[in-house]
């Protein structure tokens, strides 16, 4: 377990909320192009995938059907969801590094990188 201090969980935190804030569209609605309409439709698609120098797609797919029972890859919302956390821990690294004491200031530092 993380023993974070209240700047660092401000910091934490507000990362995690305003990336969901600024990103949440992009999550909850996403659009499919001709790939994902591929693959949501069709269950014969690794080694077309594979073939095209995509193989990190069926990596992808054989993590989400371990962890979630999904058949169905959504790189967007991975890749999104990835990056947020990335971001929070970034922002964690910059006010370690820049010794930021304020919550609030932290929580601005996290605003920006967002």
């Amino acid at each position: 377990m993380l023993n974070l201090n209240k700047t660092e969980r401000y910091s934490l935190w507000s990362t995690l909320i305003l990336g969901i804030l600024a990103h949440g569209y992009l999550l909850t609605n996403q659009l499919f192009f001709h790939d994902g309409i591929e693959h949501a439709f069709d269950f014969g698609w690794n080694t077309w995938m594979i073939s095209l120098g995509r193989w990190s797609t069926s990596i992808l797919l054989s993590f989400f059907q371990f962890l979630f029972g999904m058949d169905i890859v959504s790189s967007v919302f991975f890749n999104t969801t990835l990056m947020i956390f990335l971001l929070a821990v970034m922002s964690l690294l910059i006010i370690k590094i820049l010794r930021i004491d304020d919550p609030y200031l932290a929580a601005a530092v996290s605003g920006i990188i967002v």
